[in-house]
């Protein structure tokens, strides 16, 4: 292999699976919450058949759609640092990670995260997070709630599969009813999916649960009353 090597092959070209973050850039630094994230993959072994692909973000594994041999996602950042690695799982059970990327964001709206995405693709699902009637979701995705620091935000509205759909608040605003819940809105013909939920507070998993919806179904994730 010395000899392809100094004639001009890569080391990689003899690797049956190579995964790679091409952006971010480790060591980047960031005044936003959130960082578009994108991977790629080699496949040099015909045998190997890739069946997921995602990104484990402070080691919270978010699956991604898929494209040929790359794939990308919206990375919800907590304050400080933020390792990022990306992972590609074959059929026969291996998982091929990328070498960890990190990423500091000094953002103050990130202190709780909520996160869905849904496994079918051509289909809109919507999450929304409501305090006494004021609803945060596609139509309202930076409602204000008394100030910057108590205001939701949902970064994307998702239209045509996948997701993800992150909604950041860095504190309650204070006293009221509290909803956070998913809304089939539309299968597009294509039937049910299975939509993955999280809570993150700190980037700490407060709760992840999955469930499969038909068209126009509702699913609460959260309810509660702060008096």
């Amino acid at each position: 292999k010395a000899g392809y090597v100094a004639a001009g092959y890569s080391p990689l070209y003899f690797a049956d699976f190579t995964v790679t973050i091409t952006s971010p850039a480790s060591g980047t630094q960031l005044a936003a919450n959130q960082v578009a994230t994108t991977a790629t993959f080699t496949n040099n072994e015909p045998d190997l058949v890739v069946s997921r692909v995602g990104f484990l973000i402070n080691g919270s594994l978010q699956e991604a759609p898929r494209a040929a041999s790359s794939f990308q996602t919206t990375a919800v950042l907590r304050t400080g640092d933020n390792t990022i690695v990306a992972v590609v799982a074959t059929t026969d059970g291996q998982v091929f990670a990328s070498a960890p990327v990190v990423v500091k964001s000094t953002a103050i709206n990130n202190t709780y995260h909520i996160r869905i995405s849904w496994d079918k693709n051509d289909t809109d699902v919507d999450l929304h997070f409501s305090w006494n009637g004021n609803d945060c979701y596609y139509s309202n995705k930076s409602p204000t709630w008394l100030s910057a620091a108590t205001s939701p935000r949902l970064d994307v509205d998702d239209t045509n599969g996948f997701g993800p759909e992150n909604i950041t608040i860095n504190a309650l605003p204070g006293s009221g009813q509290y909803r956070i819940w998913v809304r089939y809105f539309s299968d597009h013909g294509n039937g049910a999916t299975t939509v993955y939920a999280s809570i993150f507070k700190d980037g700490v998993a407060l709760m992840s649960s999955a469930r499969t919806m038909a068209d126009h179904e509702e699913w609460t994730l959260l309810e509660f009353t702060v008096p």
